[in-house]
């Protein structure tokens, strides 16, 4: 609404796709619902939706909201297999953690640095600038198409190249780097953020791997969040999603993560039906 315009006869019989439906919150999974519900017979609509980490309590919704009853194959036992991150947590912003320790982009590996808002992106991308990194790429939503196109092909490129860059590669960007990004890299530096995006950050880092016993992820809690709320400001992410994703992740971190489900299993436990 307000940039784009779609005639109502381009509905009919049309299909939606809706992609990472975990990285919805409620309000805006009962907003989608209710238009699905309101113009599903009008138009025909059909409707896919995906997840790798389908939120129990969102698939008993659909059921109760169109009174579905099917056979469901959840695809779980690989998770129980895998321990590709280990992370620790830092009471600390990422822009003072990186400044304090800017030697540690000195190795010549993989660095995925994921901040929830584009000025801290920016923030970071001169730091590293600053100290003479020259392999590094910024990628967030204020990007034109085409220059994003160019950004995730100069990464793909640079990731095939392996050790063979000589020089640390830094990739450095906001919630756009959370889906359709098959990539691999070797260490994850993220803003503290709500499970789901979380969990999809983490997939970014050891793709390929099964099991480490290296820390390879660092969180970090932003520090504009009180300064906003003392302005009355907004940020990205809702204070309580935040304070629960907290609580998760230190709670792990303390008990050593033991597999990937662990974290699934978490998801689970606070994304109840009764707060749909």
């Amino acid at each position: 609404s307000g940039k784009y315009y779609i005639r109502r006869f381009n509905l009919y019989g049309a299909s939606i796709v809706l992609d990472e439906i975990h990285l919805l919150n409620t309000e805006m999974l009962y907003t989608f619902f209710y238009f699905y519900k309101k113009y599903k017979k009008i138009y025909n609509l059909r409707l896919l939706a995906m997840s790798a980490t389908f939120p129990r309590a969102v698939i008993e919704f659909i059921k109760k909201e169109f009174g579905l009853s099917f056979e469901e194959k959840i695809l779980i036992d690989e998770y129980k297999t895998k321990r590709r991150i280990m992370f620790r947590y830092f009471e600390e912003d990422i822009v003072d953690w990186i400044k304090k320790n800017i030697e540690f982009f000195n190795q010549n590996k993989k660095f995925l640095i994921i901040v929830n808002t584009i000025n801290k992106a920016q923030e970071i991308y001169k730091i590293l600038k600053k100290h003479d990194y020259k392999n590094i790429i910024l990628l967030h939503s204020r990007f034109l198409v085409k220059d994003r196109f160019d950004k995730e092909e100069k990464l793909k490129n640079e990731l095939e190249k392996g050790e063979n860059r000589n020089t640390p590669l830094i990739f450095i960007a906001t919630q756009v780097a959370e889906v359709s990004l098959d990539i691999s890299l070797d260490f994850l530096l993220t803003e503290l953020a709500p499970i789901p995006s979380l969990i999809q950050r983490f997939g970014r880092i050891n793709r390929n791997g099964d099991i480490t016993d290296k820390i390879n992820v660092s969180i970090f809690e932003p520090n504009e969040i009180k300064e906003l709320e003392r302005k009355r400001g907004r940020y990205v992410y809702q204070r309580d999603e935040l304070e629960i994703a907290k609580e998760i992740i230190k709670k792990l971190e303390e008990d050593n993560l033991k597999n990937e489900y662990q974290l699934i299993e978490e998801l689970n436990k606070i994304y109840r039906l009764e707060n749909l």
